[in-house]
Formats: structure tokens, sequence, C-alpha cells
């Protein structure tokens, strides 16, 4: 998937208000895979837990060496359990 993923957007041609956002699997695995070529901006995601916080700054670091914009969201989700 990840050379399908790399030619796609690579060679894709968007209008000026256009935009293409890729979700990807958790992780730093597609870095180095040629998938960054055609990305302008990184958008982490990290839950707030150590490991992953610390997967996302992994990424946040690959990104910037490669030039890219970089953001970061901290999410929580919060669950209510019922007892039936």
């Amino acid at each position: 998937m990840g050379v399908i993923s790399r030619e796609f957007l690579e060679k894709i041609s968007l209008k000026e208000d256009e935009i293409i956002l890729v979700d990807t699997e958790a992780g730093v695995e597609h870095f180095g895979r040629g998938i960054e070529k055609g990305i302008d901006i990184v958008i982490a995601i990290a839950e707030p837990y150590l490991d992953s916080v610390e997967v996302a700054e992994k990424a946040i670091g690959l990104a910037q060496k490669m030039g890219k914009k970089v953001y970061l969201f901290l999410i929580k989700c919060l669950l209510k359990l019922k007892a039936w």
C-alpha cells in the first residue's frame, strides 16, 4: 500500500482550494517509504499516554528533518461506562 499511496500523492494535482487528508496507521513506519515526498503538512495525533506521546515526538522530529510543517493534536477519549 505504501507504493500505491506514494504514487497517488505524487501524481495527483489539486486545485488551489483543495486538500487531501491522508490517515495512516499509528507509528513512524510511513516515514522513509517515500510517502512524505507528496505531502506538505504532518498532523500528529497523540493520546495522553507516554508511549503515544513518544511516537508523536518521533514523527514530529522526522517531519521537521524533512522540512515539513507539523501540527500536534493531543486528544483524550473519555468513556462513561454504565453498569447494566
